[in-house]
């Protein structure tokens, strides 16, 4: 597993653990797309927050969190990118008939030497789907 990859799945088994015992219900993980979709790209976390259905992204770094918060680092395509995958979840789970509420979370997670988690920051709402 190349270093990137294994600094992520650190970084999304952190999120979740986080996002757990502050009581989201993770439903999915990992959800890949791919051309036959019409749309490729990867949600990496998939949670009900109360009745709000949250998309997840997770960005790791490692080292202390400085002034630019890894969710700053999301360009707007890759935003319009995650809300259509999103949509696509949402419709392929039968989930865009019912008054659901959707949102989008960014977590943010900074590992230290040795893969020691130093801090996780969840912001909710961090992005809207025409942003």
């Amino acid at each position: 597993m190349s270093s990137t990859r294994a600094t992520g799945t650190l970084g999304e088994e952190a999120a979740i653990a986080y996002l757990e015992r502050r009581g989201l219900r993770l439903i999915d993980k990992n959800v890949q797309f791919g051309p036959k979709s019409g749309i490729k790209g990867e949600l990496d976390i998939i949670a009900w927050d109360g009745e709000t259905l949250a998309f997840i992204e997770v960005k790791t770094r490692r080292g202390q969190p400085g002034r630019v918060a890894p969710s700053e680092n999301i360009t707007s395509v890759k935003r319009r990118q995650l809300a259509r995958l999103a949509q696509t979840y949402a419709a392929r789970h039968g989930l865009l008939d019912e008054d659901i509420s959707l949102r989008f979370d960014v977590v943010s997670v900074f590992l230290g030497d040795e893969n020691v988690v130093l801090a996780v920051h969840h912001t909710k709402g961090a992005f809207l789907a025409g942003d």
